[in-house]
């Protein structure tokens, strides 16, 4: 009942209405679906007012953070602009989703200092914007 809402009162069949929090778990799920927790180097330059995981896509081939900014509730939204780097990760192609509105948006990938062929020494994904809600980066390698 918490992720759907009863349109009409009725003791025979009762027909449900999805919430806007059944679309954010759905999205949520999608999201992270073939995912699982992983550990690898990743740096944040607002690190200290976010909440972080990384995950690991089954195969291998892409990896994921997963942020959000660790703020109290309010009416409002809570935003912190930070730059992301990978050390030591070739990245190349990222992606960031919003799980409360299931938007996707490709991110520009800057590479930091000089790299051997074919791999990035500090890839970074500059001015991300993280609200109090999850969002997620997708890394491919």
């Amino acid at each position: 009942q918490a992720l759907c809402r009863t349109t009409v009162p009725s003791q025979a069949a009762v027909p449900n209405q999805p919430k806007p929090s059944y679309y954010a778990l759905r999205n949520i799920a999608s999201i992270m679906d073939g995912y699982y927790a992983a550990d690898f180097a990743m740096e944040a330059s607002e690190r200290d007012r976010l909440v972080a995981f990384t995950l690991r896509s089954g195969g291998g081939q892409r990896s994921m953070v997963c942020a959000w900014v660790d703020a109290p509730l309010s009416d409002g939204v809570t935003e912190v602009v930070t730059d992301f780097r990978f050390p030591g990760m070739k990245v190349s192609k990222a992606v960031i989703y919003d799980s409360f509105n299931g938007s996707s948006q490709e991110a520009s990938v800057a590479d930091a200092g000089e790299a051997a062929p074919g791999r990035s020494p500090n890839p970074s994904i500059p001015a991300v914007l993280v609200k109090d809600y999850p969002t997620y980066i997708e890394i491919h390698h």
